[in-house]
């Protein structure tokens, strides 16, 4: 990048790996917000602690939308693009389907327990996706900066 132009976004020209794992640890942040609002507060405390730590999760949601389809885009080769977005929307929706069911039954049987164990995946994920990063092609470790054309200033042109 040279000296003229600045990035439009946070993750333009950063590693990508390590915004994912970032997310992953702003992610389990959340969630051991969500147990302490459980555990040790009560009423308005609860209420506010609950809606910081969604604030928290929607800080990593920015991350996730802004490093894992364009990521999932520059891996494909053009012919399979469809392919892999649809495998990669695939993961969440599977998450949608299961987690729902499998978090009812967590929280019925232990109210406290989900949200540590939830915290220890996205721990172990942020560390995996750091592990990830030597697997990935050079050309793709970084996001890409989004290059916009130069404003036309009235008068200026021809």
């Amino acid at each position: 990048m040279d000296g003229s132009r600045k990035p439009l976004a946070k993750v333009e020209g950063r590693r990508r790996m390590r915004g994912l794992a970032l997310m992953g640890m702003v992610w389990a942040a959340s969630l051991l917000a969500v147990l302490a609002a459980g555990a040790w507060t009560t009423a308005t405390v609860a209420f506010a602690v609950l809606a910081g730590a969604m604030l928290v999760f929607a800080v990593g949601e920015c991350l996730h939308g802004a490093i894992h389809a364009p990521l999932a885009v520059d891996l494909s080769p053009p012919n399979l693009l469809g392919r892999y977005l649809g495998l990669s929307s695939l993961s969440w929706q599977v998450g949608w389907i299961v987690g729902p069911a499998a978090g009812g039954f967590a929280l019925q049987h232990a109210p406290l327990f989900l949200w540590p164990i939830a915290a220890a995946v996205n721990i172990a994920c942020a560390a995996g996706a750091l592990l990830l990063e030597r697997r990935l092609p050079p050309r793709v470790r970084l996001t890409p900066y989004d290059v916009l054309p130069e404003p036309l200033i009235a008068g200026s042109a021809g």
